[in-house]
């Protein structure tokens, strides 16, 4: 299984590895036994008209769970994102604070991106105190980033695989009631900036 993802993105195509290609297949049939579909919408804290995202575990489904990777303590998660926010605004970092305190997260697909993983990121812009266990960075920082390295306005999903400490027992998407996504060159002329979060996250 290849997929094609968009060229500010990926620096060419990717493939999954064996493993990732049977990860992906038993969450798809992992569907058919839900009965509780979920996604996130994600809005900017400062410009919800302009900075919106869809998150969604890979099937958007509440049965979607954290996979164990055999022998160990971790699990694998899938999370799938688009950019759905106006002009050219871009996703420079996207992050999870998990449940628990734990380390030992991995980015595991896609390979070949301009986005890397940093653990326990902290200064997150309009949340004071939040700490993310993980957030795949363009840059040095979760505030910074390199707005041409970000992920553009898109109407298709690509999707993100981490290896980690996960809670096995905790569905994808509420994993993903935590998320966090900074977006810059927000606006007509993209001289803004903010952070977006899921709609009804508590503040």
């Amino acid at each position: 299984m290849r997929v094609r993802f968009a060229q500010h993105f990926f620096n060419k195509e990717v493939g999954m590895s064996r493993v990732c290609r049977r990860l992906w297949l038993a969450l798809v049939l992992g569907f058919a036994m839900s009965h509780s579909v979920s996604a996130h919408n994600y809005f900017g804290l400062e410009h919800p008209a302009l900075v919106r995202a869809r998150v969604q575990s890979p099937n958007a489904s509440t049965a979607d769970f954290p996979l164990p990777i055999p022998g160990t303590d971790l699990s694998v998660v899938c999370f799938r994102i688009r950019n759905s926010g106006e002009f050219d605004s871009r996703i420079t970092a996207m992050g999870v604070d998990v449940p628990g305190d734990r380390t030992g997260y991995t980015l595991i697909s896609p390979t070949n991106t301009t986005f890397h993983l940093v653990e326990q990121v902290a200064g997150v812009p309009a949340l004071r105190g939040v700490v993310l266990d993980f957030a795949l960075l363009t840059g040095r920082t979760f505030g910074g980033g390199h707005p041409d390295a970000g992920l553009p306005p898109s109407s298709e999903l690509v999707t993100v695989c981490i290896s980690g400490p996960f809670p096995r027992d905790v569905p994808i998407e509420r994993l993903l009631d935590q998320g966090v996504l900074r977006l810059q060159r927000v606006g007509v002329d993209g001289e803004l900036s903010d952070v977006a979060v899921w709609e009804n996250r508590s503040r």
